[in-house]
């Protein structure tokens, strides 16, 4: 009798495996399919409204990587199935995991945006996810509290130093109504940007006083991302591109508001109330 029962157990495993378009996945009852790579030393996993921070990578089903960064944010309840969300739930603090998500899902319905030209919008893409770490809502907002009445004063020394540098500088900028200043180095003979678009990119970001952060160039290795999307680049550098075009090359300054703001970068390479510099050349817009 229990060898018949483990018999009918192996092969409906098997059959379901079978009918699974990725045999070597495990997959959540809301239809996501997942593998771990790492397991970390940490048990508890994260929750919604929790607030992570992560190595997250999206790639095509040929593994192709078009998008990838480090990225924090809090950890929002999805309202429907099979969402991006459900997949940091998964992860506690070390595990690292594969996750394969249907591709019209989440570019329609998590990130409002159109599928782009490159994806199958009936098919599925690839999400790699390292948790780095996660914090609780309460613990966050605790945290932040503590931090703001530590640095209350930044931002008014920020104004004043940026001031002091545009009253310096010999160069002539330009500013929006959003507070973004450019300098136009190479005019633009291409197309202009539009929602969607893949845009590659060389850029080179550093601070006030000329020290590098940031550099494709160094990295010898130009960036990509689809312009419009969230999780992507910060608001300063997406309105930037917005008012470049193919070919351009200009050098902007953001102040903190349209950087990494109060808070500064979740590695603690950029401080907080930081006005930073990105020279931008935009090498081509895919469509």
């Amino acid at each position: 009798m229990l060898k018949l029962l483990i018999s009918s157990i192996s092969i409906a495993i098997i059959l379901v495996s079978c009918n699974s378009p990725f045999p070597e996945y495990e997959s959540t009852s809301s239809g996501i399919y997942y593998k771990y790579q790492k397991i970390g030393e940490d048990n508890n996993s994260a929750a919604f409204r929790d607030y992570v921070t992560v190595n997250i990578a999206y790639k095509t089903l040929e593994d192709s990587v078009f998008f990838s960064a480090k990225r924090q944010f809090q950890i929002q309840k999805p309202d429907y199935h099979g969402a991006i969300d459900e997949c940091f739930t998964l992860l506690s603090v070390g595990d690292k995991a594969t996750f394969i998500l249907k591709t019209n899902m989440f570019f329609k319905h998590t990130l409002q945006q159109t599928v782009p030209s490159f994806l199958d919008s009936s098919e599925y893409f690839i999400v790699d996810i390292e948790m780095l770490d996660f914090i609780s809502e309460e613990q966050f907002k605790k945290e932040k509290g503590e931090f703001l009445a530590w640095i209350e004063d930044f931002s008014i020394y920020e104004k004043k130093r940026l001031s002091n540098y545009l009253s310096e500088c010999t160069n002539d900028y330009t500013t929006n109504t959003q507070g973004l200043y450019k300098q136009i180095v190479v005019e633009g003979k291409g197309e202009s940007v539009r929602i969607g678009d893949t845009l590659v990119l060389d850029y080179e970001g550093r601070f006030l006083n000329g020290k590098i952060f940031d550099s494709t160039k160094k990295r010898k290795r130009t960036f990509e991302y689809i312009y419009g999307t969230e999780w992507q680049v910060i608001k300063g550098m997406e309105i930037a591109v917005s008012e470049m075009k193919e070919g351009e090359k200009a050098v902007f300054i953001l102040p903190s508001e349209l950087a990494f703001g109060q808070s500064g970068n979740s590695n603690g390479a950029i401080p907080p109330y930081s006005t930073l510099i990105y020279e931008i050349e935009l090498l081509q817009i895919r469509r």
